[in-house]
């Protein structure tokens, strides 16, 4: 697809959305002194994102912090329509591995944010290696609300306890056999083995994630990562045994049982609640849902994690990092100055350390570990020594393009376990796709 039809594509994305903007959040410049900011967020960040809107009205006299909240499943499919109406709300939400940044930014709907780049140090800030992911352009245009580590095996230790399920050393299932061993022994204990959102259009490619960096090498992993820009040469294609075993590892655990009966019709509010009314033994998670379990349900499960057994045995399966909760401002923003002021504020120590650290988030910048000792549940410390100490993976589906990745697999995976695709049906898919992203298509 052409730069002109990206224009398009979202030029008609104006015209339908235009019919959600009373519930997503579209403003007028509002009269006199008073002014109207229109912030789009996610619930598990409502509150954070609540405590900087005061803090932003309490400094400007007469501005009124309005706060969106949208689904995990709306910022990956109808917030497209939303950000590319006139009217947009002033900040909204965009992961950059979807469909809708890209098509945004092919049709430059978005801010440039150097200037909150700059006030805010956030090259130094991020990091280097996720300065340079979340800018590979030089002219930034997200800002990162907070980070979390995925693809993780929540278990809860009193019902494995209950049933005498042993728990594996160091997290690490180390086959496919013991997997089910374990999953057949909740079955059978009465509760649903490893709870899944079959249907949430993401799930199904966090396993992904978690099983393609043991299965590829380091080189073609990095290829995978990298080489849908146009600029990298293809030298791992998905057709590959890397790839092509991967879709079948995830076949033959849903074959025999592994996720919960349903797994294909339920999103993942669905299968938190399983978990979290301890009718699951087992949840396919994030660092967040200690906290989600903790915080927003008053919930006292005794949680556990592990990890999905290795494609090639001997290998460690680790924890993806996700920096996909991204911000950006429209061009159809009414206030953008002042949104600019809200993504400063959001970015600042106080807010990353006091607000999103104390709720068990991870801050998007870098903070010491004593800051996060002094609010994170103990076992997301204990998640976050194990990444320091083994390494932490990179998704394939938190990096590439979502017209590749995450969009693109999810629903091909679930039609591979529905039985109406083939896993070499997909994989021959998967590689024209990469054509047509490497081509701008």
């Amino acid at each position: 697809m052409t730069t002109t039809n990206r224009k398009a594509v979202v030029a008609a994305a104006l015209i339908t959305g235009s019919v959600a903007l009373t519930a997503c959040g579209g403003q007028t410049q509002p009269a006199d002194d008073q002014q109207t900011l229109t912030v789009q967020t996610l619930p598990a960040l409502s509150e954070g994102f609540r405590a900087v809107a005061d803090q932003l009205e309490a400094e400007n006299e007469g501005l009124t912090v309005e706060l969106v909240t949208i689904t995990d499943q709306q910022k990956i499919t109808t917030n497209l329509q939303v950000l590319a109406s006139d009217g947009a709300p002033d900040v909204g939400v965009v992961p950059t591995n979807t469909a809708a940044y890209s098509s945004l930014s092919a049709a430059d709907a978005l801010l440039p944010l150097n200037d909150v780049w700059a006030a805010a140090s956030l090259e130094e800030a991020y990091g280097a290696d996720l300065a340079a992911a979340l800018n590979p352009t030089g002219t930034p245009n997200v800002v990162l609300a907070n980070r979390s580590l995925y693809s993780i095996l929540w278990y809860n230790a009193a019902i494995f306890d209950q049933l005498g399920i042993e728990v594996p050393e160091d997290h690490q299932i180390a086959s496919v056999d013991d997997l089910v061993e374990i999953t057949d022994a909740l079955r059978a204990g009465g509760f649903d083995p490893l709870a899944i959102g079959g249907s949430a259009n993401y799930q199904w490619g966090w396993v992904v994630d978690s099983l393609l960096p043991t299965a590829a090498s380091p080189g073609q992993l990095e290829n995978y990562l990298t080489n849908w820009q146009p600029s990298v040469e293809v030298s791992a294609q998905y057709s590959d045994p890397a790839f092509t075993d991967t879709l079948d590892r995830i076949q033959e655990m849903y074959d025999r049982g592994v996720f919960q009966d349903g797994a294909l019709s339920q999103d993942g509010e669905a299968s938190l609640s399983l978990f979290a009314a301890e009718r699951a033994g087992m949840l396919i998670g994030g660092s967040y849902n200690p906290g989600q379990f903790a915080n927003d349900q008053g919930l006292d499960l005794d949680l556990g994690y592990l990890f999905l057994p290795p494609m090639t045995e001997g290998e460690l399966t680790l924890p993806n990092t996700y920096a996909g909760n991204t911000l950006v401002v429209p061009r159809a923003s009414a206030n953008p100055d002042m949104a600019k002021a809200f993504l400063e504020l959001l970015v600042s120590p106080r807010f990353q350390q006091e607000i999103f650290a104390a709720r068990g988030e991870l801050p998007a910048t870098q903070v010491s570990l004593d800051v996060l000792e002094e609010s994170f549940e103990p076992i997301v410390i204990d998640l976050i020594n194990y990444g320091e100490d083994n390494g932490v993976a990179s998704g394939w589906t938190s990096l590439v393009p979502g017209s590749l990745g995450q969009q693109f697999v999810d629903p091909k995976i679930q039609a591979i376990l529905a039985g109406t695709s083939t896993v070499e049906q997909v994989a021959a898919e998967l590689d024209a796709q990469l054509q047509l992203t490497r081509s701008g298509s």
